[in-house]
């Protein structure tokens, strides 16, 4: 199971978040990547990188028992300015 908090970051470009059992999704403009964490031990991941994204979204990744504790950033656009910058989010 993946618990994912997400740290907002203003940018040109939105960022979109699936989880399924294991497996979070990552969408980011038109690419799209897969981060598998089935087989991931115990503890915190020395480092996680994307081959698909422009950016790396994922700050951390942490596995507790059968939870994956993930935090990444959600990037936002101009136009969503108002709801991230104004503490509604």
């Amino acid at each position: 199971m993946i618990n994912l908090k997400l740290t907002p970051q203003r940018a040109d470009f939105k960022s979109e978040y699936t989880a399924s059992g294991d497996i979070l999704t990552v969408r980011i403009g038109d690419k799209t990547e897969t981060f598998d964490f089935t087989n991931f031990e115990e503890g915190v991941a020395a480092e996680i990188i994307p081959e698909a994204l422009p950016v790396n979204p994922i700050l951390s990744a942490e596995k507790v028992g059968d939870t994956v504790s993930i935090t990444a950033i959600r990037f936002y656009t101009a136009e969503e300015k108002g709801e991230f910058e104004n503490g509604n989010y």
